[in-house]
C-alpha cells in the first residue's frame, strides 16, 4: 500500500513536470511570434531606409548636375565663384547623404538578419520544449502504469490473502471433522 502512495506521488510530480514543460512550450510560441514581428519591423526599416537612399541618390544626382552646369557657367564667367562653390558644396553634402543612407540600409538589413537569427533560436527552443513535453508525458504514463501495476499487485495479494483465509477455514473445518470422527470411533 505504501508503494502505491509513493507511486501516486510520482504520478503527481510527473503531472507537474508535464505542466511545466507545456508552459515552456507556450512561452516559446510567444517568442516565435515576437521574433516574427521583429523581422517584419526590421524589413519595414529596410524598405524605409531604401526609400531614403533612393531619395538621397536622386537629390545627389540633381545637385551633381547643378555643380557640372555651374562649373561650365563659371568657366564662361556667367556665374560668380561663390555661386559655383555653393553648388559644389551642396553636391558634396548630397553625396554624403547618399553614403549615410547606404549605411542606414546596411544597418537595417543587419537588423533583419539578427531578427531572423532570433527566430531560428526561438524555433529551436520550441523544438526542445516540445521534446521535453513528450518526455514528461511519457514519464507520467510510466508512473501511471506503475501505479496500476502496484494496485493490481495489491488487489492480487488481497485476493490471495482472502483465498488463504478461506483455505485455512476449510482446513480448520476438516480438522474439526477429523477430531469428531476420531472421537466417534473411540
Amino acid at each position: 500500500l505504501s508503494s502505491i502512495t509513493v507511486s501516486e506521488q510520482q504520478v503527481a510530480a510527473a503531472g507537474q513536470a508535464v505542466a511545466v514543460a507545456q508552459a515552456e512550450a507556450s512561452r516559446t510560441e510567444t517568442g516565435i511570434s515576437q521574433a516574427q514581428a521583429a523581422i517584419d519591423q526590421a524589413q519595414a526599416q529596410v524598405t524605409s531606409a531604401s526609400a531614403q537612399q533612393a531619395k538621397a541618390e536622386a537629390e545627389a544626382k540633381r545637385l551633381s548636375d547643378d555643380r557640372t552646369r555651374y562649373r561650365e557657367l563659371y568657366a564662361k564667367r556667367e556665374v560668380s565663384q561663390q555661386q559655383y562653390e555653393a553648388a559644389a558644396t551642396a553636391a558634396a553634402q548630397a553625396e554624403s547623404q547618399v553614403v549615410a543612407a547606404k549605411g542606414q540600409v546596411s544597418a537595417a538589413q543587419a537588423g533583419v538578419e539578427s531578427a531572423r537569427a532570433a527566430l531560428d533560436n526561438a524555433r529551436a527552443g520550441r523544438q526542445v520544449a516540445l521534446e521535453n513535453v513528450g518526455k514528461a508525458q511519457a514519464n507520467q504514463g510510466e508512473m501511471q502504469a506503475r501505479v496500476g501495476q502496484a494496485r493490481s499487485g495489491y488487489e492480487e495479494a488481497q485476493a490471495a490473502t482472502l483465498q488463504a483465509s478461506v483455505a485455512r477455514a476449510a482446513v480448520e473445518g476438516a480438522q474439526a471433522e477429523i477430531q469428531r470422527a476420531e472421537a466417534n470411533l473411540k
